[in-house]
């Protein structure tokens, strides 16, 4: 019973070091160039999932980049950084490194990276308000990924182009870049070209094109429902909620907005809830039903402090320690220790059987 008790131990040791075997492994390529490119893409994958181990390998890729002196993966690792830091909601700090990025990649003459860097410097540059700067970003990525033939690039870029023209209320410019990101899409994406639709029907909305708005949003509600999307489906019924209430058909308009809450109650779309309460208010103003409208009014001021609350949490998920312990590199003989462990452990199953038998009553 003790020999078991004691494999049971080492066994679960052995489960908790599974998430830095990979690690081990990159650590032991001999080529620099493919060990720093296997830390940049394991750390990358990882930043959503795992970002304390994304943030420890983005400081490997750094170091090892700075050993060899190759300010191209340099670059790498801090786009890393910089994207981890957006994640985590500090901005600044995540402009600092893509900053570093930009100017290693203009020095390496290297386009793609620079249109990378560009796309990354333009949503901060959104998020703090500095308008012109994102746009500049923006239209430099959009200009590199034009001449390599980048598309899907192209069409993120062209999106969110859009999106700071739409935040910005220049909803004819908005409409140009969602067009174009739509037209390059492929037919069969139709997540993409359900969400170029359903933006083209706001703008739309947004200058009172009202008969465009309801056909942008039908469509994307087609495309929608094509894919199974069945949670974003309720952004296109709130839409044209709202736009039959700009039509002043409050009937049509009640059934779209009751089946958009419906769905986002159902599946917690919390974002969305939010929105149906301010149209359901103004439903009610429109009815002249002003208790009701004042009720749902108020419930969407109420809910703002939960909505930032949610944003905060969702920060909170990206979050890490960046006073962790620098890992150390494990050298070729610790993981050959590490591996003769697991030998010994092996041996010691083979072993058990012969050794339960002999003592066999």
């Amino acid at each position: 019973m003790r020999v078991l008790v004691f494999l049971l131990a080492i066994s679960l040791r052995i489960g908790a070091q599974v998430s830095d075997s990979l690690l081990a492994n990159i650590l032991l390529v001999k080529n620099d160039t493919e060990r720093v490119n296997r830390l940049y893409s394991r750390g990358f994958s990882l930043r959503h999932s795992n970002p304390q181990l994304a943030y420890r390998y983005a400081r490997l890729c750094q170091e090892a980049a700075e050993s060899r002196h190759s300010d191209l993966h340099l670059a790498k690792s801090y786009n890393l950084l910089g994207v981890l830091y957006y994640k985590k909601g500090d901005y600044k700090t995540a402009q600092s490194y893509h900053l570093r990025a930009l100017k290693l990649r203009t020095e390496c003459r290297d386009e793609l990276g620079i249109a990378f860097s560009n796309t990354n410097l333009g949503n901060i540059y959104a998020d703090l308000h500095l308008y012109d700067k994102a746009e500049a970003a923006y239209l430099k990525a959009i200009e590199i990924h034009k001449k390599w033939n980048n598309t899907d690039k192209l069409i993120g870029c062209l999106i969110n182009l859009g999106a700071l023209k739409h935040l910005l209320k220049k909803y004819d410019a908005a409409q140009e870049n969602y067009l174009l990101a739509f037209n390059l899409s492929d037919d069969s994406d139709y997540d993409t070209r359900a969400m170029c639709l359903t933006n083209l029907g706001e703008a739309s909305l947004g200058i009172q094109q009202l008969d465009k708005a309801l056909a942008y949003n039908e469509d994307a509600l087609k495309l929608r429902k094509l894919s199974d999307n069945k949670v974003e489906t309720s952004d296109n019924y709130l839409n044209i909620g709202s736009v039959y209430l700009a039509m002043g058909q409050a009937p049509q308009a009640k059934f779209f907005i009751d089946t958009a809450w419906t769905i986002a109650c159902r599946n917690d779309y919390f974002e969305l809830r939010h929105e149906a309460e301010k149209v359901y208010a103004s439903y009610y103003n429109g009815m002249k039903d002003y208790e009701k409208a004042y009720t749902w009014l108020k419930k969407y001021y109420d809910t703002n402090d939960s909505l930032l609350l949610a944003q905060n949490t969702e920060n909170n998920l990206y979050n890490f320690n960046e006073q962790e312990e620098n890992v150390e590199i494990r050298s070729v003989s610790k993981s050959f220790a590490d591996w003769w462990q697991i030998t010994a452990i092996a041996a010691i199953f083979v072993l058990l059987p012969f050794y339960l038998i002999r003592f066999k009553r």
